[in-house]
């Protein structure tokens, strides 16, 4: 695979540690994984399907487009983040709250990520 891919997860590794449970790059036409850390096939399609839903209904009310992540909130100390990587790829987490701040991921991690990426 792509060694853009590959460096960008073992910065996210490297920046989040113990915190970061899975994740997954995925082309956003057609939800495939490019690259993956201790992922699930299906759970990269939905957050595919998720995911590029979310984009269409923002463009379909009129709001700006998303810009850099998705943060959802889940039980047992965890959380999915998307992040919009550029106009044909996305990555998803799943991350262990109880062992990183949300600071941590939003001004160093999903920042490096961005800036590897592109």
């Amino acid at each position: 695979m792509n060694n853009t891919y590959k460096k960008v997860i073992e910065t996210f590794k490297n920046d989040l540690e113990d915190a970061l449970l899975a994740c997954d790059i995925w082309d956003k036409k057609t939800d495939l994984s490019l690259e993956s850390y201790n992922s699930n096939s299906k759970a990269t399609a939905l957050f595919g399907k998720i995911s590029g839903s979310f984009e269409k209904s923002l463009e379909n009310l009129g709001f700006p487009k998303l810009n850099k992540f998705i943060i959802a909130d889940l039980d047992a100390n965890s959380m999915l983040v998307i992040i919009n990587l550029n106009d044909k790829n996305f990555m998803g987490a799943i991350i262990d709250t109880s062992q990183v701040s949300l600071g941590v991921l939003i001004n160093l991690a999903i920042p490096n990520v961005l800036e590897l990426f592109n």
